[in-house]
Order: C-alpha cells, then sequence, then structure tokens
C-alpha cells in the first residue's frame, strides 16, 4: 500500500446527489490526505479492474447488493453509501427511512389531506420502510395505504371523484373540512419516493386535468431542483443530507482504514420543505409554510425581505402585515425559531461540532451561535447536547 491512501468514489447517476456527497467525502478526504478516484460508468466493473490492478485502496459507493461485496478482497475496506444500510457485516451509511416516512404523514395530514397514498418504488428496501412509517404514522395498516403504479393512483382518484376529480368538494353539497373522510370525497395527498416520481405523477396529473395541490397533493423526496423546473410547480419535498452522508461515510472509511469494525450509520433527513404542490388554497397557513419552506432550505443565507415578498407575489408592506395576520408574528422571528430547532435537531442526532452546526443554520461566528442559542435556549449548545445525552 502506498503512503497515500487511494479512495474510489462511485458516482450513481444522479448528479445532485452525486455532487453533494462527493462534496462531504472531500471534506474529510482533504484532512487526511486521501487521493480520490471518481467513477463515473460501469462503477462495479471498473472497480474489480481497479482492485485486481492493486490500483485501489480502499472504496465508497452505492453498491448493488452485498453478496456482490463478496467477491471483492477482504482487504479493500469499503463503505456502503446508499438509501438503506445493508448487514452488519458492512460498514454503511443512508437515511433514516422510517423518520422520512413520518414526515412525510405529518406534512401530509397538516396540510389537510385527510385520504393519503404511497406511491412506492417497487423492490426498493428503503421505500418499504418509508411507507410503513408513513402508515403507521397515520394510524392504519401500510398495505392499504401502499401504490406499486402511478395508473392505481388515476384509479382511486376516478373512483372518489367521479368524472371531474377537480370539483370534488363542490359536489358533496357540505362543509369539506367535516365530511371528506367521511363521505370519500375530497383531494388525495400522495408521498412518493422521490423528486424524479413526484414530477411524474404532476405531469400526470396535468394531462388529465387532475388540479394539484387542491385535488391532488404531491410530496417527494431529495429536494431536486431540476425535477420542480420540468414538474412547472414548486415540489413539496424531504430534502436529504446528502453533504452529510459523504463526510459520514469518509469518517466509517477511516474507521475501517484503522482496523476498527464494520457499523452502519443512519441520519436524519431534513424538514419538509413546502411548495405549490401541497399547499392548498382551500386550507389555512398557506403563507408561512411556504415562507418556512423557503427559510428552510437557506436557512445559513435566507433572501432578505424584500426578495421574499417578490416570491409570494405581495408587496413588501402587504407580506409583514399577511404574515403577521395568519402566525402572530414577524417573518425574521419565525426564522430564529426554525434555525434554533434545526440545531437542536442537529446537537441531538448528530456528533458534529457546534462550530460547524452555528455555520450550517446562518452563524458562522461560533461566538455569535453560542450567543443567539443560550438567548433562546436558556444554555450554550454544549450544555444543552449534553443536558439531552443524560435523558
Amino acid at each position: 500500500m502506498s503512503n497515500q491512501i487511494r479512495v474510489m468514489f462511485g458516482f450513481s447517476g444522479s448528479l445532485q446527489e452525486d455532487l453533494e456527497r462527493y462534496q462531504g467525502v472531500m471534506k474529510v478526504a482533504l484532512r487526511e490526505g486521501w487521493q480520490v478516484l471518481g467513477v463515473h460508468e460501469q462503477f462495479e466493473r471498473s472497480l474489480t479492474r481497479l482492485v485486481e490492478a492493486g490500483a485501489v485502496d480502499a472504496v465508497i459507493g452505492d453498491f448493488i447488493s452485498e453478496a456482490w461485496l463478496g467477491d471483492l478482497p477482504d482487504r479493500i475496506p469499503m463503505v456502503h453509501l446508499g438509501r438503506h444500510l445493508l448487514s452488519d457485516r458492512i460498514s454503511a451509511v443512508a437515511v433514516d427511512a422510517a423518520e422520512v416516512g413520518r414526515r412525510a404523514a405529518r406534512h401530509l395530514r397538516s396540510t389537510g389531506y385527510k385520504t393519503v397514498r404511497v406511491l412506492a418504488h417497487s423492490g426498493h428496501a428503503a421505500s418499504a420502510m418509508q411507507a410503513e412509517a408513513f402508515a403507521r404514522e397515520m394510524g392504519t395498516d401500510p398495505e392499504g395505504l401502499t401504490l406499486r403504479t402511478p395508473e392505481e393512483l388515476w384509479r382511486i382518484l376516478e373512483k372518489k371523484t367521479g368524472t371531474d376529480p377537480e370539483n370534488s368538494e363542490a359536489e358533496t353539497g357540505t362543509d369539506p373540512e367535516n365530511s371528506e373522510a367521511e363521505s370519500g370525497t375530497g383531494p388525495v395527498g400522495v408521498f412518493c419516493f422521490s423528486d424524479f416520481q413526484a414530477r411524474q405523477v404532476v405531469l400526470g396529473a396535468a394531462r388529465r386535468g387532475i388540479r394539484v395541490p387542491d385535488a391532488l397533493g404531491v410530496l417527494g423526496v431529495g429536494d431536486r431542483f431540476w425535477d420542480g423546473v420540468a414538474a412547472g410547480m414548486g415540489l413539496s419535498s424531504i430534502p436529504l443530507p446528502q453533504v452529510a452522508l459523504g463526510s459520514r461515510a469518509a469518517e466509517l472509511l477511516r474507521e475501517r482504514l484503522r482496523g476498527q469494525a464494520p457499523r452502519g450509520v443512519r441520519l436524519p433527513p431534513g424538514e419538509v420543505i413546502p411548495r405549490e404542490s401541497t399547499l392548498r388554497s382551500s386550507f389555512g397557513g398557506r403563507l408561512q409554510a411556504e415562507v418556512e419552506g423557503i427559510f428552510r432550505s437557506k436557512l445559513a443565507d435566507p433572501p432578505d425581505m424584500g426578495s421574499l415578498s417578490r416570491r409570494v407575489g405581495l408587496s413588501r408592506r402587504a407580506f409583514e402585515l399577511a404574515f403577521r395576520e395568519e402566525t402572530g408574528t414577524t417573518p425574521y422571528a419565525r426564522l430564529l425559531d426554525l434555525r434554533l430547532a434545526e440545531s437542536q435537531r442537529l446537537l441531538r442526532h448528530t456528533d458534529w461540532s457546534v462550530s460547524r452546526i452555528g455555520e450550517l443554520v446562518g452563524y458562522p461566528d461560533p461566538g455569535r451561535f453560542s450567543a443567539f442559542f443560550r438567548q433562546r435556549a436558556g444554555m450554550s449548545p454544549a450544555q444543552w447536547r449534553e443536558a439531552r445525552r443524560e435523558v
């Protein structure tokens, strides 16, 4: 083995996710002095050839299966970086799929969708975990909520709304908030495995004349910019911590290179970013949800009030008055609430440094972050983390 560790990073083909994960890997690689080789095509075949040629010392990638890894030499430390963990014999890092499902259920319920479904990814372990947790959060059986194809969703909408799915609430002649669950009318909220799948649902609904979000609410996973552009509307989405996944994968690889035992790590997803695809015009709190979605996606560098008001289509004065009337507080005060909540989530569920967490929520200066946190939580970030560890 050469003095400089040669690490192969396998790109999966999802450009946005790959770049963010690679960024996370490189943060650790640069500190460790690793040489990182990115392989974009035929990852598994390329890895086999590089291992046979003695040109790689360690690997990070989204592997096909544990069975395939069995064909590689034991001397090559490997870390799986995918949507789900493998067995405890393989170091791996993934998002907590169950928490993704729970957050999806809470969002659709809070935005007024009483009839909900999960559009699953057939044969995918993470999708099954998301669907099960989603159903449990909704208090029902996963099998009754899980759809395998979009065609099943269209059939449900046809049955619920007849020939005109857009006017289901108007046809009841009653208060939709009180009658939807009993009558079977009202909008359907669908939780999709990915933003790509959510985009396909939105486009399919448009072809059928189904109005999103008032007849059909669509929630995806991944916060992929391009899918929202292609869908022609903002997609509500659960962001995945791709950079953090890459960093943690590299940290697990460092453990393996030092001879430590394999282990798996799950990281929590981000909070739902509400956008047009689930923000019903008939449901209260739409302005708050839209603004909070913008803030959550840019906690470290939020838009100023002028830019924010233009994004929601109001003058600055009208925006601030409308937001206060709806929420009882100001947009800036709500931003601070969200920063505190996210910093507390990271303190509790990650082992990242306090300074790193402060930077992620908009306070690159550790002193300012500590002062902000102490003022709102009554103790320093380190003290708050330690207190929660004892609970």
